[in-house]
């Protein structure tokens, strides 16, 4: 098996393709998670 991809620290970077329109829960947590690691994010100032 081929490795790809690169991880370091909070980076991850790979050309890994994942489609959620066959699983739209999926979908929504991940913005639902994106929009509190902002509101986190900018809180902290």
């Amino acid at each position: 098996m081929k490795q790809e991809g690169y991880a370091a620290g909070n980076i991850v970077a790979g050309y890994t393709h994942v489609h959620l329109g066959s699983y739209p829960v999926a979908a929504r947590r991940w913005v639902e998670h994106c929009l509190a690691y902002r509101q986190e994010r900018y809180m902290q100032g």
